[in-house]
């Protein structure tokens, strides 16, 4: 596992059970280049550690009056429980 996709990781175990990472707020929320936490969120999805799924936000300015938002959520051994403490 790379730099880019451990960066990521420890960034999704502060985060809660399901958590939204746009690659565009990586440098101003946590320093990290867009690239690096697009290829974080790759590498972690390829090796079976990060799920994503897909829902509709409404953006009444966009064509179709919504576009696509990313979730992802950890699957275990990662997973955090809702005392945000880590499970083994």
């Amino acid at each position: 596992m790379g730099l880019p996709a451990k960066a990521v990781l420890l960034i999704a175990l502060s985060l809660r059970d399901e958590f939204i990472l746009p690659t565009r707020q990586g440098a101003d929320w946590y320093g990290l280049s867009r690239d690096t936490v697009r290829k974080g969120l790759r590498t972690l999805r390829l090796l079976g550690v990060l799920d994503m799924t897909e829902a509709p936000k409404k953006a009444p300015l966009a064509p179709l009056g919504f576009t696509m938002e990313r979730r992802y959520t950890l699957r275990p051994p990662f997973r955090t429980a809702s005392e945000g403490v880590v499970e083994f």
